[in-house]
């Protein structure tokens, strides 16, 4: 659709209207529109005649679950949700709708899948098993209900101990600003599971934002060596040295390069370390406290490389 400029940006609210309701009917009318609308009701709940793609299972299990509760809004003919579309990460949840049980999966793998509707409550509160109550937190904690999240996964690691209900845990006294505790249960998940960089990940960013530099590279260096050269990890290197004072090491691993391939638009993340960077060379070099004003100084005439700068403005 185009409209004239004047109109649609002018300061006559009525004026802009009627011009784009003019020129979207001379686009496409108003009546040939309502005539597809009522075409449309004679094969809209039609069976499909040939099916292209099947999508996902998860139409299927929420039909299951309203099934189960007598609610039958989901059986559509025209667009069906089909059990053949049920795999591995419905599995157990198709099972907790028929059996009211959730088989538990090995505590050292990672739950397939997750929910967060409060439709399932019902059904994960009178499950047992460290894994539906560890299901039971997550969707209380989506619902706001921290202190439930709370007793659910600490109800879960009484029946076995997890790296999931120990992350999960950790998360909640982070984001409660108990960087402490955090500290503490991330420590657990990562001695379960010490392997998974996401994870280890998690526990370092906890103790930077404590400004534990010291324990933060000492996470790092003690996480497996395919890890060391993950972005993110070459990253974290580079705070931790900031905060411990390593400016010379600091400079190395940025000058070396760092490449964030989940690096998302808009991240501050690559660019604010390299100012971190600057203001603390400034401030050695110049030796003065960094203060605003050094920091002013910094961000107006240091440039930042293209590779590091996911500025939106």
């Amino acid at each position: 659709l185009q409209s004239d400029a004047d109109a649609v940006h002018g300061d006559d609210w009525s004026l802009a209207l009627a011009a784009v309701s003019g020129d979207l009917e001379e686009l496409i009318p108003r009546a040939e529109l309502d005539g597809a609308l009522t075409a449309a009701t004679a094969w809209a709940d039609a069976a499909p005649v040939e099916v292209l793609n099947r999508g996902s299972g998860w139409g299927a299990l929420e039909r299951r679950l309203r099934e189960r509760d007598g609610d039958d809004s989901l059986l559509l003919p025209g667009t069906p949700f089909g059990d053949e579309t049920l795999g591995p990460e419905q599995a157990a949840w198709v099972e907790l709708v028929r059996t009211g049980r959730m088989p538990s999966s090995p505590a050292e793998l990672p739950p397939s899948s997750y929910q967060t509707s409060r439709r399932w409550l019902p059904l994960l509160e009178a499950a047992d098993g460290w894994l539906p109550t560890l299901h039971l937190g997550v969707v209380r904690a989506h619902a706001g209900d921290l202190q439930g999240a709370s007793d659910a996964w600490g109800r879960s690691l009484a029946e076995e101990p997890t790296a999931w209900a120990w992350r999960n845990l950790a998360a909640l006294a982070r984001a409660e600003g108990d960087l402490a505790l955090a500290v503490r249960r991330y420590r657990a998940a990562v001695a379960l599971r010490g392997d998974l960089a996401p994870l280890r990940r998690e526990l370092i960013d906890a103790l930077l934002a404590a400004g534990d530099g010291a324990q933060a590279l000492a996470a790092i260096e003690a996480a497996p060596a395919e890890q060391h050269g993950l972005g993110r990890s070459r990253l974290a290197e580079i705070r931790a040295t900031l905060l411990t004072g390593d400016l010379d090491r600091a400079g190395r691993i940025l000058e070396e390069g760092v490449v964030l391939p989940d690096v998302r638009e808009g991240e501050p993340a690559l660019h604010e370390v390299w100012f971190d960077y600057h203001v603390a060379l400034a401030a050695r070099e110049e030796r003065r406290p960094v203060d605003a004003d050094l920091v002013a100084q910094v961000r107006a005439t240091v440039p930042i490389p293209d590779a590091l700068d996911f500025r939106m403005t």
